[in-house]
């Protein structure tokens, strides 16, 4: 893209239903060799020895979210989005965009850990942004989390000396 940062950019043309194309990639790549970014093409260049002709495919930056944008509806999706609009270089993110389909890679994922560890005392570990892609996902995950832990320090609070 324009900060020279670097995607990964699915090509494909044909009769494609993009939703579909999607869910066979995440059935057989982990997280971060999901792409950020699927174009469609009406047909592929190729060059005089038969290969696709890739000094011919549109360049284009990190997706600009695909879904339709959902607002932060709590606190902790407030937090998370400000994390992402920050980590991503975006003025605005739903709560629905997958973090590797708008520009998130393993590197960012290290950005984003980090930032959110530091407001909730290491709730979140590296896997568990690959398991929960999108904000509302980790807000619910982080949730079920925290919840958990102010029960635990309950419990074990009832058993002190």
């Amino acid at each position: 893209d324009e900060d020279e940062n670097n995607y990964l950019v699915a090509y494909y043309s044909g009769d494609v239903v993009l939703a579909e194309l999607k869910q066979w990639l995440r059935d057989r790549l982990p997280g971060y060799m999901q792409p950020s970014l699927y174009i469609h093409l009406d047909h592929f260049e190729y060059t005089s020895s038969g290969k696709i002709d890739r000094q011919r495919l549109p360049k284009t930056g990190a997706g600009s979210g695909q879904t339709e944008y959902v607002a932060p509806r709590t606190s902790l999706e407030e937090q998370l989005s400000a994390i992402w609009c920050e980590v991503l270089g975006k003025e605005k993110v739903s709560v629905t965009d997958n973090f590797f389909e708008i520009g998130g890679n393993s590197l960012r994922v290290i950005s984003v850990l980090v930032a959110v560890n530091n407001l909730h005392e290491n709730a979140l570990k590296a896997g568990d942004l690959y398991n929960y892609g999108t904000i509302e996902e980790i807000a619910g995950f982080l949730n079920t989390q925290l919840s958990g832990e102010s029960a635990e320090k309950e419990h074990f609070e009832e058993f002190e000396l």
